[in-house]
């Protein structure tokens, strides 16, 4: 194998490639897996956040709260038009069309999520989605106390589903106000 020394002393490695139409006789050869190994198959998956959500290719997705590529990869087979995540809510997040939180699990941190994901979703100019995923010890009593924050900070459509694994999901919608 060709080796390749690079001036700060690091290697570079050269591979070389089969095309796949060698290795279409021999169904183990190298070119035979990497032609089916890395094709999930989509159609057997359960549904995800982002399915419940109807998103779709036209969205740009905030994930907030937590490291969770779970979501962000969901974006991307979604064709998401953007997909990002903060770890903590920023004061400044980017333009949302929908801002996600895949675990809440205090009252505080849904009120600091809802107060980023509110200027997100005002930075797109059109509004958006808010979904918080609502787990710990008392999932709906943190939805029972934040919702009159929502109502404050301009969320519409407030509603609360209860997931199988025993989490409630909790979507509400954000408009801009008209402009006179």
């Amino acid at each position: 194998m060709p080796v390749v020394t690079m001036p700060s002393g690091s290697m570079l490695s050269v591979v070389q490639a089969y095309p796949l139409t060698e290795a279409a006789d021999s169904p183990s050869s190298f070119g035979q897996l990497e032609a089916t190994h890395h094709r999930p198959d989509f159609s057997t998956q359960q549904p995800t956040l982002l399915d419940a959500l109807g998103v779709n290719e036209t969205d740009r997705v905030l994930v907030l709260g937590c490291s969770c590529i779970e979501v962000l990869c969901d974006a991307v087979r979604h064709g998401c038009r953007t997909a990002s995540e903060a770890l903590t809510p920023p004061k400044r997040p980017e333009p949302a069309d929908v801002v996600v939180a895949p675990r809440v699990t205090s009252e505080g941190e849904a009120i600091a999520i809802a107060e980023s994901g509110r200027r997100a979703l005002m930075a797109g100019g059109q509004g958006g989605l808010l979904a918080l995923v609502l787990a710990g010890a008392q999932p709906l009593s943190i939805a029972q106390s934040i919702s009159g924050r929502l109502r404050a900070f301009g969320f519409r459509r407030i509603r609360i589903r209860r997931q199988a694994n025993g989490h409630f999901l909790l979507m509400c919608n954000l408009r801009p106000a008209p402009v006179n």
